[in-house]
C-alpha cells in the first residue's frame, strides 16, 4: 500500500488527539510516559511533514527554472565538437517534436562527412520513434553528400518535412528547438556559424552556441518563427509523392538528391536578385559533347537502375544506329538488359540512297548495322526471351530534324540535326546534346521534350 503526505497527516492527527484524550482522563503515571511518548512521535511526524512541504517546494522550483549552457568556438582548424555532442544528444532523447534551420554540413573532409552520418543516425532514430521533424534548408547551395542524406530522410520518413528557404538572407543562424510543448523537457539551441579554413578547405561550421533549457514560452516563440519560415511564399517544400513514382523508396531518394543537388544552379529573373525555385519550372539542363559521352552516361542509368520490376523503356532516335551496335552486346554482357523495351529508329536504307539531303554512303552503313541487330537478336534470342527483353526496329523516310535517347519518357538526351559543308546531314558523333532530366518541368525543356516525342512517333511504323 502507499503511504501518501496525505494518509501521514491523518495518522498524525489521530495520534495527537488520542494523546489529548487520554492526558485528559488518565490518572496512571506508566499511562503518562506512553502517552508522552505518543506525543513526541506526533511532533517528530509533524515536524518531518513540514520539512518536506519545503523541500518538495524547492525541488519542484529547481526542476522548472530555466538552465543555460553555453559553448564557445572551436580552437582553430578543428570542429565545434562539444557543440554537436550536446545536439546530437538533444535530437536522440526528443519525444514529440523538433523544429530546425541551420544552413547544413559542406562535407568537405573526412571528419565533417562523420558529422553528418552522426546527424543522420540521430535524426533516423527520432524519427522512427515517431518524433516530427520539420527541417528548413538555410541554403540551396547543397553539399553532395549532405543532399543524399536528407534525400533518405525525405523517401523514407513522412514525418520529415523537408523545406529549402529561398532567401537565404532570411535567416544567419542556426536554431533549433526541442519539444517545445513540453513544459520540462523543451530546449532550445542558437549557434552562430563561423568561417574557418581546413587546410585547402574553406567551410562554414558551429560557432557559440548556447543551449536553454525548461524556457516554454522561449520554445514556443522559437517554434513559431520556425513554422512562419515554413511557409510557402518563404520556402520550398521537398514534397516526397511528387518524386515517388513507386514503392521503391531508394529510387525516390535518388530522385530527390538529383533535386536538391540542382537548386543550387536555379534562378528566377523577375525576384529582384533573390533566388527563387519554384518546382512547376524547374530547369536542369546539361550539355553533352558527342555520342561517347552520351554512353558514359547511359551506362551510369543502368548501373543505378534498382527498379527491375517496370519495363524499362528506350528509345533511341538515330541515323544509321552506328553507336547502337558497339554497345548493345556490351548491355548483355554486363547484365544491363533486363525487363527492356528498346524501339531502335533509323533512316530507311533505299531513302538516304536517293536524297540529296543524305549521304548515299549511309547506305551501306544503316544495312550493316541492322543485319548486326538482327543478327544479336537472333543469336541471343533465348537469354532476351527469359530476360524479357524486346527490340524492335523501325524505318523512316523523312530528312532527320532531331536525334537522340530517351528513357522512360523522362530523361533525354537531344540534339538537332546539322549541315555540312556540302549540304547533306552531317554525321551526328560530334554533336552537342542536351540532357533533359527528368525533374526539368520548365516551359522550355517541356517544348524540346514534345519535340522529341513529336519525331518519335511520327516515325513509328510497322516494325521491320
Amino acid at each position: 500500500m502507499k503511504i501518501t503526505s496525505t494518509k501521514v497527516n491523518s495518522i498524525a492527527v489521530i495520534i495527537n488527539t488520542i494523546a489529548i484524550l487520554a492526558t485528559t482522563f488518565s490518572t496512571n503515571s506508566s499511562t503518562e510516559y506512553v502517552l508522552l511518548f505518543l506525543i513526541i512521535i506526533s511532533i517528530i511526524i509533524n515536524i518531518v511533514l513540514i520539512f518536506k512541504r519545503l523541500i518538495t517546494s524547492k525541488i519542484i522550483k529547481l526542476i522548472n527554472k530555466q538552465e543555460i549552457k553555453a559553448i564557445p568556438s572551436p580552437p582553430e582548424n578543428e570542429y565545434n565538437n562539444h557543440f554537436y555532442d550536446r545536439f546530437f544528444n538533444e535530437i536522440s532523447n526528443s519525444k514529440r517534436n523538433i523544429y530546425i534551420v541551420g544552413r547544413g554540413l559542406a562535407c568537405v573532409d573526412k571528419k565533417e562527412k562523420e558529422i553528418a552520418d552522426r546527424f543522420y543516425d540521430n535524426l533516423n532514430q527520432s524519427l522512427k520513434k515517431g518524433v516530427t521533424v520539420v527541417r528548413i534548408q538555410a541554403t540551396k547551395d547543397i553539399s553532395e553528400y549532405w543532399a543524399e542524406k536528407m534525400a533518405q530522410l525525405i523517401s523514407y520518413y513522412p514525418n520529415f518535412k523537408f523545406y529549402v528557404l529561398l532567401d537565404e538572407g532570411k535567416h544567419i543562424t542556426s536554431t533549433c528547438v526541442f519539444d517545445p510543448d513540453n513544459s520540462k523537457k523543451n530546449a532550445v539551441k542558437i549557434s552562430i556559424p563561423i568561417f574557418k579554413s581546413f587546410g585547402l578547405n574553406k567551410n562554414t561550421i558551429a560557432g557559440p552556441s548556447v543551449f536553454i533549457y525548461r524556457n516554454l514560452k522561449l520554445s514556443a516563440d522559437i517554434k513559431e518563427q520556425i513554422v512562419k519560415l515554413a511557409d510557402e511564399k518563404m520556402s520550398l517544400f521537398i514534397d516526397r509523392s511528387k518524386f515517388k513514382t513507386t514503392d521503391d523508396n531508394l529510387e525516390t531518394a535518388k530522385k530527390i538528391y538529383k533535386y536538391l543537388v540542382s537548386l543550387k544552379s536555379k534562378h528566377d529573373p523577375n525576384s529582384n536578385g533573390i533566388i527563387r525555385v519554384l518546382e512547376e519550372k524547374t530547369l536542369s539542363w546539361k550539355i553533352i559533347n558527342g555520342t561517347d559521352a552520351i554512353y558514359k552516361v547511359v551506362e551510369q542509368e543502368f548501373n543505378h537502375r534498382t527498379n527491375f520490376n517496370d519495363i524499362l523503356k528506350i528509345d533511341i532516335l538515330g541515323y544509321t544506329l552506328f553507336s547502337v551496335v558497339t554497345q548493345i552486346e556490351g548491355w548483355l554482357d554486363q547484365d544491363f538488359l533486363n525487363n527492356v523495351e528498346m524501339n531502335l529508329f533509323y533512316i530507311d536504307p533505299s531513302f538516304a540512297e536517293k536524297s540529296s539531303s543524305i549521304n548515299s554512303s549511309w547506305k551501306k552503313s544503316i544495312d550493316t548495322n541492322i543485319d548486326i541487330i538482327n543478327g544479336f537478336k537472333e543469336e541471343n534470342q533465348k537469354i532476351l526471351n527469359t530476360k524479357n527483353v524486346n527490340i524492335n526496329l523501325y524505318s523512316y523516310t523523312k530528312t532527320p530534324g532531331v536525334h537522340g535517347f530517351c528513357f522512360n519518357d523522362t530523361k533525354y538526351f537531344f540534339s538537332f540535326a546539322s549541315w555540312d559543308e556540302k549540304g547533306q546531314i552531317k554525321y551526328p558523333r560530334t554533336d552537342k546534346f542536351f540532357l533533359l532530366n527528368e525533374e526539368d518541368g520548365s516551359s522550355s525543356g517541356k517544348i524540346l521534350k514534345d519535340l522529341f516525342k513529336n519525331w518519335k512517333e511520327y516515325n513509328y511504323s510497322k516494325p521491320v
